[in-house]
């Protein structure tokens, strides 16, 4: 009977607690912070109201008990750490960074305060843990797996354009990870496309990259977006337009902007995952023993006023494939 007793007691007692936690957390006002490279675009762009859709959607309303204190760089990497460091002295929950860089200097500011990655790219290639599986630190969320098809897009290449042989590939060597540019090179080199590299890290140098590609008038543009150049995309898209050389990137806006093709995780639901990453953490979970997620669905984009405007037919096979036709 006394066993029973202290039973019903600890059972009683588990439930309060619990009930009275859970008081607590809907009474909380959490403080989020948002840090980026880039700059915040108003209205935002679509993943990042995919991701505040989706925190409203976990019960988290910015007005009501969720504060968000967004921190950008404009594109200046070095104003980071400095940035990194007012969020910590805010004492925000959780900090949210879009990008690689964004994430280092997150690391480098704060071993406690948990750090959620919105569709990152690569986070091993990149240096930001060991493992995805364990994360074992303050860092986790979702990753972006940029590297590993980088292959499907030359082959897309190859399927559209049968007897092209030089591909352009306008990339940032400032934000790429020491394995990107090998991984486009034997990716090239493997579906038969010799390659002209043209790096690109400002302003200045887009346009002088730019001016290179329409001198060496390849076949085809291969672009790896960042942050600092998907800005730019309107800008080399249309650049592809008037040349009439066909273009691939890594993420769908581009494809909006004019460019022709696009073959990438889809951004937008790895940015809602990252608001399931917050939910749960704010909730109680530790990041270190929350396994970084890598996404299950890749999205084929195809702009087809882009094709006719280049005089391009899009083969009947590639077509049937696309998630995603702009027209």
């Amino acid at each position: 009977m006394i066993a029973r007793r202290r039973f019903l007691a600890l059972a009683v007692a588990t439930v309060a607690a619990h009930r009275l936690a859970t008081a607590q957390t809907r009474g909380k006002v959490w403080r989020l912070g948002y840090l980026a490279l880039a700059p915040l675009t108003d209205p935002p762009s679509p993943e990042r109201s995919a991701f505040v859709a989706a925190l409203r959607e976990a019960g988290y309303a910015a007005g009501d008990n969720l504060v968000v204190e967004y921190r950008s760089a404009e594109s200046d990497r070095e104003r980071l750490p400095f940035l990194a460091d007012e969020l910590v002295k805010a004492k925000v929950d959780v900090i949210v960074v879009p990008s690689v860089d964004p994430a280092r200097a997150a690391l480098d500011a704060t071993n406690s305060v948990p750090i959620v990655m919105l569709g990152v790219a690569d986070p091993v290639v990149f240096g930001l843990v060991a493992n995805l599986a364990r994360p074992g630190a303050n860092l986790t969320g979702s990753s972006w797996r940029s590297v590993d098809i980088i292959g499907k897009r030359f082959q897309l290449l190859r399927e559209v354009l049968p007897r092209a042989r030089r591909v352009a590939h306008l990339w940032n060597p400032d934000t790429m990870a020491a394995a990107v540019l090998p991984a486009v090179q034997d990716a090239a080199r493997r579906n038969g496309f010799a390659l002209e590299e043209v790096s690109i890290t400002n302003v200045g140098d887009l346009q002088r990259g730019l001016e290179a590609v329409e001198r060496r008038r390849p076949d085809a543009l291969h672009v790896t977006l960042d942050v600092r150049l998907a800005a730019y995309r309107q800008l080399i898209a249309q650049a592809a337009l008037d040349w009439r050389v066909p273009s691939v990137a890594n993420y769908k806006g581009f494809v909006d902007a004019g460019g022709l093709m696009s073959y990438a995780a889809d951004l937008a639901a790895l940015y809602r995952r990252g608001a399931a990453y917050v939910d749960r953490i704010l909730r109680g979970a530790h990041p270190a023993d929350l396994p970084i997620e890598q996404p299950d669905k890749f999205v084929l984009a195809l702009n087809v006023g882009t094709a006719r405007a280049i005089g391009l037919a899009i083969p009947r096979s590639v077509l049937l494939r696309a998630d995603e036709v702009v027209r």
